[in-house]
């Protein structure tokens, strides 16, 4: 069932959330009051130091945030002949030893690298106190080592700059009388995400990632305030958005055309696509809480399990640990269309402890008639650093959404009447451990619960043969072809009509680190899902898998990852899957026009498990529900297979002019093979089954007999610099239909008035393009910031692609039907937006969305919105720093 658009009347109204921001507020004072002080000396610090962006590690620095090779942090108790043979060897290293408490301080030493690895001499590094106050400073030795003594307990700053490099802060808490160490990453280029997760599962600095991914972070988000984070996903290579009409419809992703199915959808870890039906519903991801973004494009079943196909969609929700101090920000707008865009947060922390809670309200009444949308949604990240060597973090997030479902309103002229709800709750447990200085371990249990309701009150439309059409319309497509008709809106039976799915999601995953050598990691780890669901029948599914991977480099030029994974579904058995990268520098020079050269190669295979819908459709389901493990012996059917993807790319990255511009080049090519669909009885007899398939399976059933190729170009430039920056992408995708058995495959449709024309009526011919699949798609988008203002905006633009009506007219037959070769429209969207500083705490911003006005369509015959302004205040009540 294709959910459009979900409503539900009344809703949360703008004063309530205004109350709501005042309790959070009041919630919060004593703490605001306990940190004016410490909240005014930030103010007063260096600019560098206010609004140079939040660091990047996940965690505070006794949190053990982030590897050694990952380039940000490792941090652990030492026992005194361990810190002793470390003064020894550090003899050398840049030191700073003012005046302490004695015995009673803590101690830092480290190394400064770049993103390579190599040393990097000569950086300025920096505690700052929480205050603002410059405590200690020092620079590093020709090793890149640096070294502090006697630092006062408390939370720091630490600070890292070097000429030709992005500067690198993060928050540290030092304990009396302890030992740390530190190892700063140095960002290759300002264009150039530092640390990037997604890729193994564990940290690791971009530059040396052989995948290809892409970064959005909290202050992207912030910056451009979208309405849901869809649609900066849209801007990224690769990637395609497809929303059924406006907001509030439901939001697929596609990459590199494989099927939204197959991407895997993270959320601190943890897999959140539906159990049943096997996507994710972007409609329904407000900003609200959520830290970074990263999108890797390509399979990574080996990390990931089931789902990974074509690509990983990786979410981190917002953590207070960044923040020696609370922060109270709150975000009101108003806009066409009756939209009310709201949130509020609270982030800090206090000694071993972190926190973070988000609100977010989003509600529009849209165009159309029954197409009002609501959506509310909470968010907490609470850590707790029990030692230096042990954090305990959980984090849940629930999304409750509603809204008008007016259904393709350009093929029927009228709107349905139905609407639906849903429910999301999502909540982790996690413990992350260094067992040893070389040797680390995470744990984490999550579950995932969905409850999703479907009402249509009344049929609409005209009652004509027992159904009901919507008014006579004319449609045109892209390709040229139209016509003129009516087409059956509701189907005649019982109302209202009720539908209703709950699913539910276990997971469990144990991950370990084993820093073998400088450089070179070990990697392994166990998953375990069980899904459960009532849709209606109650269906049950259990996977388990482990996995080890290497990675390491060497010549500090290049960087290797493999690993194999072994997954365990019932019930159809193991599949084995293997998956490599590799990224290597044959040009490394920097301070020149013509800097590094980075040349990219990845391959591997991946998997998707069947859905519990496609297992309650499989014959061999329907087999055993008529007359048991016999009944499908007898009929010589097994179970469904996994679904399976392979992929190979290759890339080169050039940076240029000091490293703050850089071109991108990549190319793929996938096939996904194995692809389950629906087989007609009529069919029976190409898969080698008899006739006494008929008994369990009279009209037909899900079986895997699709095979899909997509093979491709991705282009992209970025530039930053002098307060521009500016993101060019283009994506050319080859994307065929190779082998099918669905009824349309085999029984194509044919419009009386478009004789000979074969149509695929709900699924694309052989020979064909996969429906929404668009040939040529890009994004551009600039932003211009030289002091307290800014200017951005952006444009998405996708061409014509396949598609169906999927319609049928009042007497079952095909006239509403069009050729489906270039059916859906082209379609560009352009955003323009901006922000003003009012003041260190206040800021006005607004933006436009659809500047001109274009009727498009992202799904054929869904309309999206036309112009629609927002404008709307922040304000950033205790930190008074900007993350711009």
């Amino acid at each position: 069932m294709r959910r459009s658009l979900r409503s539900r009347r009344g809703g949360v109204s703008p004063c309530r959330i205004s109350l709501f921001l005042l309790v959070l507020f009041c919630c919060g004072a004593p703490l605001c009051r306990a940190a004016v002080a410490r909240a005014s000396a930030v103010a007063a610090a260096p600019r560098s130091l206010r609004s140079g962006g939040r660091p990047t590690a996940a965690t505070a620095g006794t949190a053990v945030p982030l590897s050694p090779r990952g380039g940000t942090a490792r941090v652990y108790a030492r026992t005194a002949s361990v810190r002793r043979a470390e003064s020894a060897r550090e003899a050398t290293a840049g030191t700073a030893v003012p005046p302490g408490p004695g015995r009673h301080a803590a101690a830092l030493s480290g190394t400064v690298r770049d993103a390579l690895g190599r040393p990097a001499p000569g950086a300025s590094v920096e505690l700052v106190s929480e205050h603002g106050e410059t405590v200690l400073h020092a620079k590093s030795d020709a090793r890149g080592h640096y070294r502090f003594a006697a630092i006062p307990p408390g939370a720091y700053w630490l600070t890292a700059r070097l000429r030709g490099f992005a500067p690198r802060r993060v928050v540290l808490r030092f304990r009396a009388g302890a030992a740390y160490a530190y190892t700063v990453t140095l960002a290759l280029a300002p264009v150039e995400q530092s640390v990037v997760v997604t890729a193994t599962g564990a940290p690791e600095p971009g530059a040396q990632v052989g995948e290809t991914v892409s970064t959005i972070t909290a202050a992207q988000l912030r910056r451009q305030r979208p309405l849901t984070v869809s649609d900066l996903l849209a801007q990224r290579p690769g990637v395609q958005v497809v929303r059924d009409g406006a907001v509030g419809g439901l939001t697929s992703l596609f990459i590199r055309g494989g099927a939204s199915q197959f991407t895997t959808v993270l959320l601190d870890g943890m897999p959140i696509q539906r159990p049943d039906l096997g996507y994710f519903d972007y409609a329904t991801l407000l900003p609200a809480g959520i830290q970074q973004v990263q999108i890797l494009r390509g399979p990574d079943s080996v990390v990931y399990g089931s789902d990974a196909i074509s690509g990983v969609v990786a979410l981190t929700s917002a953590s207070g640990a960044d923040n020696p101090g609370p922060e109270l920000r709150t975000d009101v707008g108003y806009g066409s269309f009756a939209t009310t865009q709201d949130s509020a947060s609270l982030a800090g922390s206090d000694g071993s402890l972190d926190y973070a809670a988000n609100f977010a309200y989003l509600g529009t009444h849209n165009q159309i008639p029954n197409n009002h949308f609501l959506d509310r949604t909470y968010a907490g990240n609470f850590g707790w650093a029990m030692d230096a060597n042990n954090i305990l973090r959980f984090t849940i997030h629930y999304a409750g959404s509603s809204g008008g479902n007016p259904n393709a309103f350009a093929f029927y002229g009228i709107p349905d009447g139905a609407y639906d709800r849903e429910g999301e709750t999502y909540d982790t447990i996690s413990w992350h451990q260094w067992t040893s200085p070389h040797w680390e371990n995470d744990w984490m249990f999550g579950q995932a619960a969905i409850n999703y309701g479907y009402f249509d009150p009344a049929p609409a439309g005209t009652l004509v043969n027992g159904n009901y059409v919507g008014n006579v319309v004319t449609i045109t497509g892209a390709n040229g072809y139209s016509a003129t008709g009516q087409a059956i809106l509701d189907y005649g039976g019982f109302y209202p009509m009720n539908f209703a799915s709950d699913t539910q999601r276990w997971f469990a995953q144990w991950r370990s680190i084993w820093h073998v050598a400088p450089g070179w990691e070990v990697i392994g780890g166990y998953r375990y899902t069980q899904d459960r669901a009532i849709v209606p029948a109650r269906l049950s599914l259990h996977d388990n898998g482990g996995y080890a991977e290497l990675r390491g480099g060497l010549w500090n030029r290049l960087f290797a990852s493999g690993g194999v994974s072994v997954d365990r579904e019932t019930p159809f058995g193991a599949t084995v899957n293997p998956q490599g990268s590799l990224a290597f520098f044959p040009r490394l020079s920097r301070g020149g026009w013509l800097d590094e050269t980075r040349l990219r190669v990845s391959a591997g295979t991946a998997l998707k498990d069947p859905t519990l819908s496609q297992e309650q459709s499989s014959l061999y389901a329907l087999a055993l529900a008529l007359g048991g493990p016999a009944q499908a012996r007898a009929i010589g059917v097994s179970p469904l297979g996994p679904q399976r993807g392979r992929d190979f790319d290759a890339g080169v990255d050039q940076f240029l002019w000091g490293d703050h511009m850089r071109l991108s080049a990549t190319v793929f090519d996938n096939r996904y093979y194995n692809m389950i669909e629906f087989v007609p009885s009529s069919a029976y007899a190409l898969l080698g089954l008899g006739g006494r398939a008929l008994g369990p399976a009279p009209f037909g059933a899900d079986f895997n007999s699709l095979t899909e190729s997509a093979k491709g170009l991705e282009l992209e430039y970025r530039l930053r610099a002098l307060g521009f920056l500016s993101r060019l992408s283009y994506t050319y995708l080859d994307a065929r239909v190779l082998s099918s058995l669905s009824t349309d495959a085999l029984f194509p449709s044919i419009n009386p008035d478009f004789p000979g024309i074969k149509i695929g009526a709900y699924a694309p011919l052989v020979g064909g393009r996969p429906f929404e699949a668009a040939p040529d798609s890009g994004s551009f988008e600039f932003g211009y910031a030289p002091g307290p203002w800014a200017i951005i905006g952006g444009v998405v633009y996708v061409s014509r692609r396949d598609a169906s009506t999927f319609l049928s007219d009042a007497n079952f037959g095909n006239t509403m039907l069009l050729p489906n070769h270039d059916l859906a429209p082209a379609c560009h969207l352009f955003n323009l937006g901006g922000y003003v500083h009012l003041n260190p705490a206040l800021t006005l911003h607004g933006a436009m969305d659809n500047a001109f006005n274009q009727a498009t369509q992202q799904v054929f015959g869904y309309p999206a919105l036309g112009r629609s302004l927002r404008i709307g205040l922040s304000l950033d009540v205790l930190a008074w720093r900007h993350a711009f």
